[in-house]
C-alpha cells in the first residue's frame, strides 16, 4: 500500500498539500476530480450524464412547444370515465390513422374506393396524377400526428390511406398555404370566431358565487342570449339595481355530449397551448344549471334549445 500512496502523490506532485484528498489505506483504487477554484464534485460520471439529460429534455420540450400541436389520442384520465368512453370513438367512418381498420367501421370504409372513383370521373382527372399530389404532401401529413400514431403504416400504406381519406383531390397551392392553418377539425370548431378565444371564459366581476340560473332570477340578474354561439361569448354587466348575464346559445341534442367531450380532450393535449375556453365554459354552465328549473329558465330566454325530449338529460354539463 506504501507504493500505491507514493504513486498517488507522484501523480499530483506540485499541488498544494492542503488540497490533497484523504486516502483510505484500505482502498485499492482512488477516483479524483479537481475543479476550478479547488472545488470537488460529489457526482459520479453517470450522475452528471443523468443531470445533463434532464436539462436536454427541457430544451427539447421548449422546442416542441414552439411547434404546431400534434393530432393525438384522448388522454387516459379522460377515457377512464366509464359513461364517456364511447363518446371519443367514431361510430360511422374513420379519417386518419387513429381508428383505421376497426371492424365496426368497415361498411363505410368499403365505400371510400367507389367514392374516389366517382370523384375522378366527375372531375375528369387522371387518378395517377391525383395520387401523385397526395404523395407530395404525405410526409408532411405524417408529421401532423403525435409520435407513435403512424408507426404501424409504412410510407406506401400511409399514402394509400390518406388518398382514400382526402376530402379534396388536390394538394394546396403555395398561395393557399398558411402557417397558422389548424391541423385538427376540432381546432376549426374552436376557431369559428378567433376573437372569441382571446381571453377564455372569464368573468372578472366580483359578483359571482355558486348560484343557479333560477337564483339569478330571484336576486335580479337577467339572463339573455348573446349574438353568437361561441362558447366564450359570456358577459356580465352590473346595473344600479340589477345585472345582465349574457350567455351563448346552445343546442342540446344527441351529438352535444360527444362534441364537448372531444373539445375538452383536444384542449387537454400536452402540446396544445390554449386558454381552455371550452373547458371553462362547461364548468361555468355546470355551476349555473343545478336543477330542471334552471334549464327551463334558460330555455325560456332562448339560451338553450332542447332536442333530447327529456328534461333530465339536460344535465349534460355535469356528466362531462
Amino acid at each position: 500500500m506504501a507504493a500505491q500512496r507514493m504513486s498517488l502523490r507522484e501523480a499530483i506532485e506540485g499541488s498544494n498539500s492542503s488540497q490533497l484528498p484523504a486516502v483510505d489505506n484500505h482502498c485499492h483504487s482512488v477516483s479524483i476530480e479537481i475543479k476550478e477554484g479547488g472545488e470537488s464534485s460529489c457526482c459520479s460520471h453517470s450522475s452528471n450524464n443523468w443531470l445533463n439529460s434532464i436539462m436536454e429534455e427541457g430544451n427539447k420540450y421548449l422546442r416542441s412547444s414552439l411547434q404546431k400541436p400534434k393530432i393525438q389520442t384522448v388522454q387516459p384520465y379522460l377515457r377512464e370515465v366509464e359513461t364517456n368512453k364511447k363518446s371519443y370513438d367514431p361510430k360511422v367512418v374513420s379519417i386518419g390513422p387513429c381508428h383505421h381498420g376497426k371492424p365496426e367501421l368497415q361498411p363505410i370504409e368499403r365505400l371510400k374506393i367507389p367514392m374516389v372513383r366517382l370523384f375522378v370521373k366527375k372531375r375528369e382527372v387522371k387518378i395517377d396524377e391525383l395520387y401523385e399530389e397526395v404523395v407530395k404532401v404525405a410526409s408532411d401529413a405524417r408529421k401532423c400526428y403525435a409520435e407513435g400514431l403512424t408507426e404501424k403504416f409504412n410510407d406506401e400504406e400511409f399514402t394509400h390511406m390518406m388518398f382514400l381519406d382526402a376530402q379534396k383531390g388536390r394538394a394546396p397551392d403555395e398561395k393557399d398555404k398558411d402557417d397558422d392553418e389548424p391541423v385538427h377539425l376540432l381546432e376549426l370548431v374552436r376557431r369559428q370566431d378567433p376573437k372569441a378565444f382571446g381571453n377564455g371564459c372569464v368573468i372578472s366581476s366580483s359578483w359571482f358565487t355558486r348560484r343557479s340560473a333560477k337564483d339569478f332570477k330571484t336576486i335580479g340578474i337577467q339572463c339573455k342570449p348573446s349574438r353568437t354561439c361561441q362558447f366564450t361569448d359570456i358577459e356580465f354587466k352590473s346595473k344600479f339595481s340589477y345585472g345582465i348575464l349574457t350567455l351563448p346559445k346552445m343546442i342540446i341534442d344527441d351529438t352535444t355530449k360527444s362534441m364537448l367531450l372531444n373539445l375538452v380532450a383536444y384542449e387537454s393535449c400536452p402540446d396544445n397551448a390554449n386558454d381552455m375556453g371550452v373547458t371553462s365554459y362547461i364548468c361555468f354552465m355546470d355551476w349555473i344549471i343545478d336543477q330542471d328549473e334552471d334549464v327551463k329558465e334558460l330555455r325560456s330566454k332562448g339560451i338553450v334549445m332542447n332536442y333530447l325530449g327529456v328534461t333530465s338529460k339536460w344535465r349534460i354539463f355535469s356528466m362531462i
